[in-house]
């Protein structure tokens, strides 16, 4: 009908298949979001993350730095944030070395979270580390 599917609405289609039951279209929907010809993947990993989808953005995101797709500090930020929020604190720390490769450094809210995760993960070193960095900045 002409009509672009976008973020909202496959989270929104996502969440509602999930509420009624429909399992297998709301898997339809998460498989049509992991093939890059469908959708641009850090679309993707929005919908994803917001959908609260661990695995699925995880599985995404590493396809899409792969690939070198991701060119946007809000796809990290997003990342960090859901991985922060579901105590996935190795991954907070993945993601924030990944974000560091690309020469990206976010504002304090996210190094906030960073700095915690490092924390939760006793490596306070590397929380001092990039506090000293932040300091620099």
């Amino acid at each position: 009908s002409g009509v672009e599917i976008d973020q909202v609405l496959y989270q929104t289609m996502i969440v509602a298949y999930e509420r009624a039951g429909l399992v297998a279209h709301a898997k339809r929907l998460l498989h049509e979001l992991k093939r890059p010809d469908n959708i641009p993947r850090d679309t993707a990993i929005h919908i994803l993350a917001a959908a609260g989808r661990i695995e699925e953005a995880t599985w995404v995101f590493r396809q899409a730095i792969d690939a070198g797709e991701v060119k946007d500090i809000t796809v990290f930020e997003r990342l960090i944030h859901l991985f922060s929020k579901y105590k996935k604190y190795s991954n907070v720390v993945e993601v924030f070395d990944k974000m560091r490769e690309r020469r990206y450094f976010p504002d304090s809210n996210v190094i906030a979270l960073v700095l915690n995760a490092y924390g939760k993960l006793h490596e306070f070193e590397k929380a001092n580390s990039v506090y000293m960095e932040m300091q620099d900045e």
